[in-house]
């Protein structure tokens, strides 16, 4: 086996052995609904910057961060009723 191809095996064995748990600017949206791609990715690079093991990254995680990033950003209109 070369040294190449014994790298390649141990990479391929070490991706069997992780996982990962993605978040999209979907996902970001459904907290902030009026934030462009753009914005939502900044808070999930902002997410990421500051993430904490302990705690992860939560729906409250990424309301917080946009909030940080763009005050108001959460808000919504408070149904009235009449």
């Amino acid at each position: 086996m070369s040294l190449c191809t014994k790298c390649q095996s141990e990479d391929h064995q070490s991706a069997q052995l992780t996982i990962s748990i993605s978040w999209h600017v979907d996902d970001v949206r459904e907290v902030a609904p009026n934030l462009t791609d753009e914005q939502a990715y900044q808070v999930l690079l902002l997410c990421k910057k500051n993430h904490d093991a302990t705690l992860g990254i939560t729906w409250e995680t990424l309301e917080c961060h946009s909030e940080i990033l763009f005050p108001g950003s959460t808000k919504t209109e408070e149904l009235k009723v009449a």
